[in-house]
């Protein structure tokens, strides 16, 4: 299967990879490639954004409906 678009903030201190099949986000470390992780959303994240008060906003793959998480959960 495809993942969706990678997202990283300007420090670059983790990407985001939103995962359609999987119905989830990873969040990865950028200087190890390892998964630091997961927010399950039980949709199809295609693209995602994090804000600095760690909200993660992503859009649904079929419906382009809105998909929120938090980066502290």
């Amino acid at each position: 299967m495809f993942v969706g678009e990678l997202w990283m903030p300007p420090e670059e201190d983790f990407a985001i990879i939103p995962r359609p099949s999987s119905a989830d986000m990873v969040i990865v470390d950028p200087d190890t490639l390892t998964p630091a992780c997961h927010l399950r959303l039980g949709r199809q994240p295609l693209v995602a954004v994090a804000f600095q008060d760690g909200d993660v906003i992503g859009r649904d793959w079929k419906t382009g409906d809105l998909l929120r998480a938090d980066l502290a959960t």
